[in-house]
């Protein structure tokens, strides 16, 4: 049964709670518990609170709202271990969120509620996560967790890939996950992570590749500030990182880009889903057909990466088709121009777009080399076409 948010039902509460915060409570009272004031232990005191939340005297409820928030850590230490109602933990879970020793105390807390945490999961620290990671049998039950911790940034890589392969030999898929499939064969035959004695090196490699991609974003930001084009000077920054056709890369960023290229294939789908637009702009170019389709079609892509990526001649036809097919994309002016003169384009996708083009740009189409045979006359015949009509 989902997590309900509404208030307590009047038998769910104890009978000095009902005094404070029951219908037949004056609001000076009910006022005065939702200011954290009321003569109520550290449980009862949360769980008035949680209630008062839910009041239907608007003031009360934005006074215990902000109390929630504010309560010192002395009484939730020894409010949350409690067997409180799962609401109850559920709505100090988003307030402590920040605070990892009360985030401790609701993970460990048998009533809380599975959807607590697949929230808690979503933006924990690292070592909260382990914590929340230990709870399989939870997990099991809830593979929204899994997802959750997927998408967190500061879950250690191998921990994702112990709870991928968790759900696999449990016959559970994580519909969330993008490439899930793809990943738990890669994890496979990845094999057992390995321990060099302090850190798992999958954890290593995926910190690293994390890091250099931050660094390599900050350079596409750089270069396209210092043009100051707008959007297509950071198109033409992300080409400039995609390919280094005109001038040699510097160490440093080929550096940089070899330590994501050599991430263990399970790190590469995840970063390709979680990561900056920096690790996607080099991934799309991985020779591992299934590694570039999961950053092209990585939820996470942007409007300009599509038109840098539409426009890049190194990326593999595929590519360019899996682009084409994301509706959004399409529909912008300048993904159809440059699939239509990007000469890896696949030949359906190319000569379906030339029909939405303006004149003046399938008039250079109809002229160009650099394009095959079939769009440069398909483009001709739209030329002639629409001077006969003129």
């Amino acid at each position: 049964m989902a997590l309900q948010s509404g208030p307590l039902e009047s038998g769910e509460l104890s009978e000095a709670l009902k005094k404070v915060v029951g219908p037949a409570a004056p609001p000076q009272l009910r006022m005065m518990a939702a200011r954290g004031m009321a003569p109520l232990g550290p449980a009862d005191l949360a769980t008035a609170i949680y209630q008062l939340s839910r009041d239907t005297d608007t003031a009360i409820a934005q006074a215990a709202d902000r109390t929630a928030g504010a309560l010192p850590d002395k009484i939730l230490q020894a409010a949350l271990p409690a067997r409180l109602d799962a609401r109850v933990l559920d709505f100090f879970a988003h307030k402590v969120a920040l605070k990892p020793h009360l985030v401790e105390l609701v993970i460990l807390n048998p009533a809380s509620a599975d959807e607590s945490f697949v929230y808690l999961a979503s933006v924990c620290t690292e070592r909260e996560l382990e914590l929340l990671a230990a709870n399989e049998e939870r997990i099991l039950r809830t593979p929204k967790i899994i997802e959750a911790l997927y998408f967190n940034r500061s879950a250690r890589m191998s921990t994702v890939d112990r709870l991928i392969e968790l759900a696999v030999r449990h016959g559970i898929r994580c519909e969330g996950i993008p490439q899930f499939e793809a990943a738990a064969e890669a994890i496979r035959e990845q094999g057992p992570p390995v321990f060099d004695g302090r850190d798992f090196e999958i954890d290593q490699q995926f910190r690293a590749a994390a890091d250099a991609a931050e660094v390599l974003d900050a350079g596409v930001k750089q270069r396209a500030a210092a043009t100051a084009g707008g959007d297509q000077g950071v198109v033409d920054a992300m080409g400039t990182l995609m390919t280094d056709e005109d001038q040699p890369a510097p160490e440093e960023e080929l550096g940089k880009k070899k330590r994501i290229q050599e991430l263990p294939m399970s790190g590469k789908l995840r970063l390709a889903a979680i990561g900056n637009a920096a690790v996607r702009l080099v991934l799309v170019k991985d020779p591992n057909k299934v590694v570039a389709m999961a950053a092209v079609n990585s939820p996470a892509l942007s409007d300009l990466e599509a038109v840098a990526i539409s426009q890049n001649r190194a990326v593999t036809r595929e590519v360019l088709g899996a682009l084409a097919r994301n509706r959004n994309f399409l529909k912008m002016y300048q993904v159809k121009l440059s699939l239509a003169f990007n000469p890896k384009c696949p030949l359906d996708v190319a000569l379906k777009v030339i029909q939405h083009l303006h004149e003046a740009d399938v008039r250079k189409l109809a002229k160009s080399k650099n394009v095959p045979a079939q769009v440069s006359a398909v483009a001709r015949r739209i030329v002639e076409t629409r001077e006969r009509k003129s």
